[in-house]
């Protein structure tokens, strides 16, 4: 129930930046093409509408990329006019590409550089007044019982000095004055982090309380990540601010402070019509993918061939969205033996997540570089992971997206715990794959 009052929170808020960003680029294109052409160009309005829907189309994919469109984002508006003028300086270029390399058809689309220019500038001071104005609007349209959004009651534990400073930035939005109510948690935590995660969660139902931020130092991955699936499992939206953050290289930069990062689990699913952005965005982008690759695709394959028999692609079964099965694609990287790699690639998963990194010289299994089971080829397209690029036509298909955890494989079902894993769909790059790869462990 808790998650559920944060998700209607934050989807009209959604719903209101979208319709601002849709306005200030109207108002944006209007007021420049006036400036330039005169009240007359009005008449002429298909150029308008044209350059219009362009701007709007690639501003709503990278706004949904840069989580512009999320409630959190009212208590920074620096970070917020950064990422703004971001977005319009990105598309702004895209547009030029389009109009003067392309040669987008100037009865739909203007041409007029200065018109473009003066689009940029104004649509910056245009959707930052708007977004600006935006939680005071939300806050309105509730009083007037427009807008029926519920409070939302979140217990805060931990840290003493950390939980006054999170009130205190999310005061500055109207948004969150209106709607939050922050609880101190009234009764001390016991010793241990395990108990204390369990005490808060139990102080969270007996206070009337929907959501969790917790303000933690100290804590180990072993004994986060259960209880974070554990929330997930029972709708329970958390927040966390701890320096554990600091190894990941990655935390929320709307609610973060500097020396003590912080993450949310779980954001609110994507909508629709954002599930349908991705998806052409997937489709898109893996069909130029593999357009642009087919010539090293026919020399790998060749290569493949000729260093052993066998087919050129490695197919197996993986676990996907919702566990649903499909098949995996990679460049085959080892000679055909089909069950001894099998069983090597078991008993080396079976280290690997007793907690021997997968490129630990120590380890005697399957991912040694020196291992004869790999060809020559294999250990070229491995070390560039060319062997991986296969997997553009499981996104195409849809059984991947391009970013999102690895597909796990069937006999590693049981050391994933819990439903969180299967809630989204596989990528073909990930946290995993730009940070320590295989020098990681199977915990971290």
């Amino acid at each position: 129930m808790g998650r559920e009052k944060g998700i209607r929170l934050d989807g009209a808020y959604s719903a209101l930046s979208l319709a601002c960003d849709s306005l200030s680029i109207a108002v944006a294109v209007v007021l420049a093409s006036v400036l330039r052409h005169g009240p007359e160009s009005i008449r002429n309005f298909l150029p308008l509408v044209g350059t219009w829907g362009f701007y709007s189309v690639i501003t709503l994919l990278l706004s949904d990329m840069e989580s512009v469109y999320h409630a959190r984002t009212s208590v920074n508006r620096s970070l917020l006019a950064y990422r703004l003028i971001r977005i319009a300086l990105i598309v702004t270029v895209l547009y030029v590409i389009a109009a003067f390399v392309f040669r987008l058809p100037s009865g739909w689309f203007l041409h007029s550089r200065l018109v473009i220019a003066t689009t940029f500038l104004f649509w910056c001071i245009v959707s930052f007044l708007f977004r600006l104005g935006l939680p005071s609007f939300v806050v309105l349209l509730s009083r007037l019982r427009i807008l029926r959004i519920p409070d939302v009651r979140i217990l805060a534990c931990g840290d003493p000095e950390v939980v006054p400073r999170v009130r205190a930035m999310l005061d500055k939005s109207p948004l969150y004055r209106r709607f939050l109510h922050f609880i101190p948690c009234p009764v001390e935590a016991p010793g241990d982090v395990a108990g204390r995660l369990r005490h808060y969660v139990a102080q969270m139902r007996e206070c009337g309380c929907d959501d969790l931020c917790i303000a933690e130092d100290g804590m180990d991955f072993d004994t986060v990540a259960p209880f974070i699936i554990e929330c997930f499992e029972q709708g329970i939206s958390l927040s966390i601010y701890s320096s554990l953050f600091e190894t990941l290289g990655y935390y929320d930069s709307w609610i973060s402070f500097p020396e003590r990062p912080a993450l949310v689990f779980f954001t609110p699913p994507m909508s629709k019509a954002g599930e349908a952005a991705w998806r052409i965005l997937d489709i898109v982008l893996s069909s130029l993918a593999l357009l642009a690759l087919l010539p090293l695709f026919g020399l790998v394959a060749m290569l493949i061939r000729i260093n052993s028999p066998g087919p050129v692609f490695f197919r197996q079964k993986r676990v996907g969205l919702g566990g649903r099965l499909f098949v995996f694609y990679k460049f085959r990287s080892m000679r055909n033996t089909t069950s001894s790699n099998v069983k090597a690639h078991k008993d080396y998963f079976a280290k690997y997540a007793r907690g021997i990194a997968a490129d630990s010289e120590s380890d005697s299994g399957f991912k040694l570089r020196d291992d004869n089971r790999v060809t020559w080829t294999g250990r070229i397209i491995r070390k560039t992971s060319i062997d991986e690029l296969p997997q553009f036509l499981n996104v195409l298909k849809g059984d991947m997206s391009l970013v999102g955890p690895r597909p796990m494989m069937l006999d590693q079902q049981d050391l994933y715990p819990g439903s969180a894993y299967y809630a989204l769909r596989p990528g073909l790059t990930g946290t995993w794959q730009i940070s320590d790869r295989n020098q990681s462990t199977f915990a971290q």
